[in-house]
């Protein structure tokens, strides 16, 4: 329920304070870099003992995802050098909520004292 809260207080913080223009580019940048991410992430699972091939994922395999990765890498330096500040707020975002779900996460897995 508190997930819900603090998206609605950001999204409407994010409309009152930027452009549309500007929340597009800021967006944008998150999901280029977690859909580089994924992708990354599948072709580090395919890597794995016991990966069952499938016909779908085979075409093509290393020359297709390669290619999703370097355009994304692309994507996001052109971004960050038409649009540094958008950029720059999208990646401080990641990184906060990286600390933030490390922080969490660490905090639950130490034993009590």
């Amino acid at each position: 329920m508190y997930a819900i809260i603090y998206q609605s207080l950001a999204a409407v913080l994010m409309i009152l304070t930027g452009t549309f223009e500007s929340l597009v580019y800021y967006i944008g940048f998150g999901l280029i870099f977690f859909a580089a991410l994924a992708v990354t992430g599948m072709i580090r699972l395919r890597r794995r003992e016991g990966w069952k091939k499938l016909w779908v994922v085979n075409w093509c395999y290393p020359v297709v995802p390669g290619l999703f990765i370097v355009a994304s890498i692309w994507m996001l330096l052109y971004t960050a050098a038409l649009r540094p500040k958008e950029s720059a707020l999208g990646l401080l975002t990641i990184l906060l909520g990286a600390g933030l779900y490390y922080w969490k996460f660490r905090q639950r897995s130490e034993p009590p004292a």
